[in-house]
């Protein structure tokens, strides 16, 4: 599995906080076997936010595009409504899901438990 991150934070962006969700990803990416190839920080803005997702669909670089941040009651909190405006529909019954936990070793590749708050194609 091919993955991009955008980290999506003002502070972040101008260096006055570290990203520690951004690299929490990546991590857990690593650990299930992806591959990270693309990982981006970017300001609350909307035009931004949206040419990063059309960039990696466009290239189709990454398999799965990742967010984090962005989604606070804040006026500049605007990633799902900026990844909304360049995807095509919701996908139905995702916007909270997590996968199982395994209670016995299985041989099936592992899976990331996410929680998502908007999720598109």
């Amino acid at each position: 599995m091919r993955v991009a991150i955008l980290t999506v934070s003002d502070s972040v962006f101008r260096g006055e906080r570290a990203d520690l969700s951004g690299p929490a990803l990546r991590e857990r990416c690593m650990q299930l076997g992806w591959q990270v190839v693309a990982a981006e920080i970017v300001s609350d803005d909307s035009p931004t936010i949206e040419a990063f997702l059309i960039a990696c669909a466009d290239s189709q670089q990454a398999d799965i595009i990742l967010t984090t941040g962005g989604t606070g009651l804040g006026p500049r909190d605007v990633t799902p409504e900026a990844t909304a405006a360049v995807c095509a529909r919701l996908i139905p019954r995702c916007r909270r899901a997590a996968a199982p936990r395994r209670r016995s070793p299985s041989r099936r590749p592992p899976r990331l438990i996410v929680f998502l708050e908007l999720s598109e194609i």
